[in-house]
């Protein structure tokens, strides 16, 4: 389809995740931005947190609260 997608070159878009493994985090589905509050995650304990996504050259920090 002619996107530039799935490289690190120049002129590309440059939409990667930094994740760290060694976080881990307790799911509350209660707490989902979404209406639907079902999960079959709910309460379970999970590795690897997102810090960090680059989306078309802006970045994001997912580590700092609002």
């Amino acid at each position: 389809m002619g996107f530039p997608k799935g490289t690190l070159k120049e002129n590309s878009d440059a939409d990667i995740a930094v994740i760290n493994l060694n976080n881990k985090y307790k799911v509350d589905s209660l707490n989902f931005i979404s209406k639907g509050k079902n999960s079959p995650f709910h309460k379970w304990t999970l590795k690897g947190t997102i810090e960090k996504t680059l989306v078309k050259g802006k970045v994001y920090d997912w580590t700092k609260q609002d």
